[in-house]
């Protein structure tokens, strides 16, 4: 179980997305996008929830081939997938 202050446990209500992607894309200084690593053609960061479209926008614009969303429960289970 994980204690902080609010701040600290904001990293709870993110989502974590993957995309295999055919093309970058720009997602570097994006608002609302957080632990941002490319590997190859693959894709994956943390993203609050107001960011969320923005993202996926710009992720399409690149011929996604695969996308994972989650958002991740409390006891380390996805809460909803996307």
């Amino acid at each position: 179980m994980e204690t902080g202050t609010l701040t600290e446990m904001r990293h709870l209500t993110r989502i974590s997305v993957e995309a295999e992607l055919a093309a970058p894309a720009a997602l570097d200084g994006l608002p609302g996008v957080h632990e941002l690593t490319a590997t190859g053609t693959t894709v994956r960061c943390q993203v609050d929830r107001a960011a969320l479209d923005e993202v996926v926008g710009r992720l399409n614009g690149t011929s996604v081939g695969a996308f994972l969303a989650a958002r991740w429960g409390v006891w380390g289970r996805p809460a909803r997938s996307c």
